[in-house]
């Protein structure tokens, strides 16, 4: 049976699961990833509907995203119009972490790069280009 990762991705914060679960296949990982997710929002529906489980293969590849206000029942009270606007502005919540913490690992990249870049031609002989 196939490996599968969940992370909980709670605003800017991820909780890795260090184990993974065996499962027949995706389906059965959406599952789980959705029963995890209404057992951790119920009774503070309204606090997590930003919240999303990313299930992952057993190479750590993301797969696809459990949306907690994809499941939040106490959206239904709601007009069909305000529960989607909630559940895409989650959506949007999400891409925007995500495009966040990438842009910030880029630059520790380029930070780093120039960093070796100021040190190889500090060492060069000649006149210093400062």
């Amino acid at each position: 049976m196939p490996l599968y990762y969940f992370v909980l991705k709670t605003g800017r914060k991820a909780i890795p699961d260090p184990e993974g679960q065996e499962l027949a296949d995706e389906n059965a990982a959406r599952v789980h990833a959705a029963t995890v997710a209404q057992q951790l929002m119920q009774g503070c529906e309204n606090g997590t509907r930003t919240s999303r489980i990313q299930v992952c293969d057993d190479y750590l590849r993301p797969l696809f995203d459990v949306y907690f206000a994809d499941l939040d029942q106490t959206l239904k009270r709601y007009p069909l119009n305000v529960q989607v606007c909630v559940e895409e502005s989650a959506r949007m919540a999400a891409g925007f972490g995500d495009a966040l913490d990438q842009m910030k690992a880029t630059l520790r990249d380029v930070r780093k790069t120039l960093a070796r870049a100021e040190h190889i031609l500090t060492a060069l002989p000649g006149p210093q280009l400062r």
